[in-house]
Protein backbone atom coordinates (compact mmCIF):
# COMPACT_ATOMS: atom_id res chain seq x y z
CA UNK A 1 0.00 0.00 0.00
CA UNK A 2 1.78 3.29 -1.06
CA UNK A 3 1.85 6.16 1.77
CA UNK A 4 -0.96 8.64 1.67
CA UNK A 5 -1.62 12.06 3.61
CA UNK A 6 -4.85 11.58 5.58
CA UNK A 7 -7.63 13.28 4.89
CA UNK A 8 -10.38 11.78 7.10
CA UNK A 9 -11.35 14.68 9.15
CA UNK A 10 -11.23 12.26 12.37
CA UNK A 11 -7.75 11.69 12.79
CA UNK A 12 -6.04 15.09 13.02
CA UNK A 13 -8.56 15.66 15.96
CA UNK A 14 -7.47 12.62 17.27
CA UNK A 15 -4.52 13.38 17.99
CA UNK A 16 -4.37 17.29 18.45
CA UNK A 17 -2.87 18.62 21.43
CA UNK A 18 -2.01 23.09 22.14
CA UNK A 19 0.53 22.67 19.78
CA UNK A 20 1.13 24.28 16.43
CA UNK A 21 1.12 21.51 13.95
CA UNK A 22 0.09 18.24 14.02
CA UNK A 23 0.88 15.34 10.86
CA UNK A 24 -0.83 12.82 10.33
CA UNK A 25 0.24 10.03 7.73
CA UNK A 26 -1.10 6.47 7.31
CA UNK A 27 0.77 3.72 5.82
CA UNK A 28 0.00 0.13 5.30
CA UNK A 29 1.72 -2.88 7.43
CA UNK A 30 3.90 -5.47 5.56
CA UNK A 31 3.54 -8.96 5.98
CA UNK A 32 6.65 -9.74 8.45
CA UNK A 33 9.08 -8.14 7.12
CA UNK A 34 11.59 -5.04 7.72
CA UNK A 35 10.04 -1.59 6.49
CA UNK A 36 11.17 1.54 6.41
CA UNK A 37 8.25 3.75 5.28
CA UNK A 38 8.76 7.49 4.12
CA UNK A 39 5.85 9.51 6.61
CA UNK A 40 6.77 13.29 6.02
CA UNK A 41 8.85 16.10 5.33
CA UNK A 42 9.71 18.86 8.62
CA UNK A 43 8.53 21.99 7.07
CA UNK A 44 10.40 24.45 9.71
CA UNK A 45 12.62 23.58 11.95
CA UNK A 46 10.80 21.99 15.35
CA UNK A 47 11.23 19.85 18.13
CA UNK A 48 9.07 16.67 18.10
CA UNK A 49 7.04 16.53 21.35
CA UNK A 50 5.31 13.66 20.81
CA UNK A 51 3.89 11.01 18.23
CA UNK A 52 0.95 8.80 18.01
CA UNK A 53 0.89 4.95 16.82
CA UNK A 54 -2.61 4.40 15.34
CA UNK A 55 -3.43 0.52 14.08
CA UNK A 56 -5.82 -0.22 12.06
CA UNK A 57 -6.17 -3.76 13.18
CA UNK A 58 -4.89 -4.75 16.72
CA UNK A 59 -1.56 -5.56 17.23
CA UNK A 60 -0.69 -8.36 19.58
CA UNK A 61 1.81 -8.84 22.45
CA UNK A 62 4.24 -11.54 21.65
CA UNK A 63 7.37 -12.74 23.34
CA UNK A 64 9.40 -13.69 20.48
CA UNK A 65 7.31 -12.57 17.65
CA UNK A 66 6.81 -8.59 18.54
CA UNK A 67 7.82 -5.93 16.83
CA UNK A 68 9.53 -2.59 17.25
CA UNK A 69 8.19 0.56 15.88
CA UNK A 70 10.62 3.74 15.59
CA UNK A 71 9.74 7.08 14.41
CA UNK A 72 13.16 8.24 12.46
CA UNK A 73 14.94 11.38 10.96
CA UNK A 74 17.93 9.57 9.07
CA UNK A 75 19.54 7.04 11.64
CA UNK A 76 18.27 9.17 14.49
CA UNK A 77 15.61 7.63 16.44
CA UNK A 78 13.15 10.17 17.69
CA UNK A 79 10.16 7.69 19.56
CA UNK A 80 10.10 4.41 19.60
CA UNK A 81 7.54 1.36 20.59
CA UNK A 82 6.98 -2.56 20.76
CA UNK A 83 5.14 -5.09 20.97
CA UNK A 84 6.95 -7.01 23.42
CA UNK A 85 5.54 -9.49 25.85
CA UNK A 86 7.19 -9.75 28.66
CA UNK A 87 9.13 -6.30 28.51
CA UNK A 88 7.95 -3.04 28.37
CA UNK A 89 5.94 -3.65 25.38
CA UNK A 90 2.36 -2.69 24.98
CA UNK A 91 -0.75 -4.31 22.69
CA UNK A 92 -1.97 -2.27 20.35
CA UNK A 93 -5.60 -2.22 20.06
CA UNK A 94 -7.32 -1.20 16.83
CA UNK A 95 -8.13 2.50 16.39
CA UNK A 96 -6.43 3.56 19.48
CA UNK A 97 -3.98 6.00 19.77
CA UNK A 98 -0.54 4.46 21.12
CA UNK A 99 1.73 7.36 22.50
CA UNK A 100 5.53 6.17 21.36
CA UNK A 101 8.15 6.92 23.96
CA UNK A 102 10.10 9.68 22.75
CA UNK A 103 13.75 9.55 23.01
CA UNK A 104 15.11 11.34 26.27
CA UNK A 105 17.77 13.48 24.28
CA UNK A 106 16.63 16.64 23.15
CA UNK A 107 19.13 16.95 20.37
CA UNK A 108 17.46 14.18 18.84
CA UNK A 109 14.07 15.40 19.15
CA UNK A 110 14.82 18.27 17.17
CA UNK A 111 14.52 17.85 13.32
CA UNK A 112 15.45 20.89 10.83
CA UNK A 113 13.42 22.00 7.63
CA UNK A 114 13.39 19.33 5.24
CA UNK A 115 14.12 16.38 7.40
CA UNK A 116 12.36 13.01 6.35
CA UNK A 117 10.39 11.62 8.99
CA UNK A 118 10.41 7.95 8.46
CA UNK A 119 8.65 4.64 10.07
CA UNK A 120 10.28 1.72 10.47
CA UNK A 121 9.48 -1.74 11.66
CA UNK A 122 11.11 -4.08 12.63
CA UNK A 123 9.82 -7.83 13.55
CA UNK A 124 11.90 -9.72 16.29
CA UNK A 125 11.55 -13.04 14.31
CA UNK A 126 10.26 -12.64 10.92
CA UNK A 127 8.46 -14.60 8.92
CA UNK A 128 6.81 -16.62 12.36
CA UNK A 129 3.56 -15.12 13.10
CA UNK A 130 4.47 -11.29 13.37
CA UNK A 131 2.13 -10.93 10.61
CA UNK A 132 0.94 -6.86 10.02
CA UNK A 133 -0.61 -7.79 6.50
CA UNK A 134 -3.87 -5.50 6.33
CA UNK A 135 -3.05 -3.33 9.21
CA UNK A 136 -2.56 0.31 8.30
CA UNK A 137 -0.19 2.36 10.66
CA UNK A 138 -1.42 5.93 11.10
CA UNK A 139 1.42 8.00 13.02
CA UNK A 140 0.82 11.46 14.24
CA UNK A 141 3.08 13.55 14.93
CA UNK A 142 3.27 16.79 16.80
CA UNK A 143 5.80 19.23 16.24
CA UNK A 144 6.55 22.49 18.22
CA UNK A 145 8.54 24.87 15.89
CA UNK A 146 11.63 26.46 16.85
CA UNK A 147 12.07 29.28 14.92
CA UNK A 148 15.38 27.41 13.95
Amino acid sequence: MANRKVVDERLPRRCEKKVPMVVCTRTGGDNSAAFTRALATVPNGSEIVGVDLIPSGAVAQAAANYWTFELKAGATSIAAIDTEDGGDGVALSAETNQAMTLTSTLADRKVSTGDLLSLVGTPANPGNGADLSGVDLTVCIRFQPTGE
